[in-house]
């Protein structure tokens, strides 16, 4: 429905690929501390000394902060103890400047209300390779258990540096969601599965024109039931925005029966 140009592409696949490591990094830390005394903090956004910094996880135990900044990459690095370097050579000055930010601010506000700040790439992929002699100053896939097993079980976690942790958190404006204008998006009866257009075989009928998958129109009606309040959550649904939506496909009678059905779902709900 929608014509993506190759930033926004490029946008969305680094964000599923973050997403697919801090899911896989929480798992593996939930895993390990799970019915431990610990705290386990994800997704948190600061403004520290008028600087906003984002950390994916932070790991409070006894009076220590692990703090993991989790990367999935698909490609591999040099570390040197120091830096991190590209394929090429190239000095990897996002990924350095990053750590050593986050060191910083979290530092200026934490430094003497815990014992030690302990700062770690966690790279998730679990093919990348990190070239370097100093693999205790990162973790992967294949050291993460060595130095998880190192941690010794935790009689209690820090609450009050937590709950300042908690409080400080402010709304996260690096991940803004990408905006679709309803009026730039494509109008027609779309695939549930492989959202290629579908065609109408008849009233109540309809067949995708890729893989050939066939569809009740109450089928197609229920999934964008689902996908409007996603795609615009601004925008006031009625019957005809739908009717508008399915590019006149589907009769207006049946959508205000399926849409009177589906306003009185909500309200049980």
């Amino acid at each position: 429905r929608y014509h993506f140009n190759d930033a926004n592409i490029r946008d969305l696949e680094k964000k599923e690929l973050g997403y697919i490591g801090e899911v896989i990094a929480d798992e593996l830390i939930h895993a390990h501390f799970g019915n431990d005394s610990c705290i386990y903090l994800t997704d948190l956004n600061y403004i520290i000394n008028y600087t906003q910094v984002q950390i994916d996880s932070i790991l409070i135990i006894e009076n220590t902060l692990y703090i993991f900044e989790v990367k999935y990459f698909n490609f591999d690095l040099t570390y040197d103890g120091e830096l991190y370097y590209l394929a090429n050579g190239e000095v990897f000055h996002s990924l350095n400047n990053q750590i050593e930010k986050i060191k910083k601010l979290i530092c200026s506000v934490f430094e003497f209300k815990v014992d030690k700040i302990i700062v770690k790439p966690f790279f998730t992929n679990k093919d990348q390779r990190i070239y370097s002699r100093h693999p205790d100053h990162y973790l992967t896939i294949h050291n993460y258990k060595a130095f998880l097993n190192s941690i010794e079980n935790p009689k209690f976690y820090n609450q009050t540096v937590a709950a300042e942790l908690i409080q400080m958190r402010k709304p996260n404006d690096f991940d803004k969601p990408l905006e679709i204008r309803y009026h730039e998006v494509e109008k027609g009866a779309y695939c549930p599965s492989c959202y290629h257009k579908l065609i109408k075989q008849s009233s109540r009928k309809f067949q995708c024109t890729y893989c050939k998958a066939t569809f009740s129109s109450r089928e197609i009606i229920e999934a964008s039931f689902e996908d409007l309040p996603i795609l615009f959550p601004n925008i006031v649904i009625t019957t005809a925005m739908i009717y508008d939506w399915f590019g006149g496909l589907m009769r207006e009678r049946n959508l205000r029966r399926y849409w009177d059905k589906q306003e009185i779902k909500q309200q049980i709900q």
